[in-house]
């Protein structure tokens, strides 16, 4: 298994869609995708992969120690999915 992870706390640096266009492509490489969208304004999961938090939340994982496998969604693309960000990451502090 290999984690790539794309951070940086300045808005506007392309975070989300660098993100969505690797996680495309290596999809079509043949690899399983799983996308965790931890920024509050939920750009990856509801603007780019129209998925949004059900009932088992990001938020929720965090800070009431869930189980993070609950929070996985399907996206429409094959061997790709997502854990959209949700609301209550606003109130989650650095």
């Amino acid at each position: 298994m290999r984690i790539i992870s794309l951070t940086n706390l300045k808005g506007g640096s392309a975070k989300s869609t660098t993100t969505f266009n690797l996680a495309g492509s290596l999809v079509e490489a043949g690899f399983r995708v799983l996308c965790i969208d931890i920024d509050p304004q939920k750009t990856l999961g509801e603007a780019f992969f129209g998925v949004y938090a059900g009932e088992n939340t990001l938020s929720s994982v965090l800070i009431n120690d869930s189980m993070i496998g609950a929070a996985i969604r399907p996206t429409s693309f094959e061997n790709l999915q997502v854990i959209p960000a949700d609301d209550g990451l606003k109130g989650i502090k650095s």
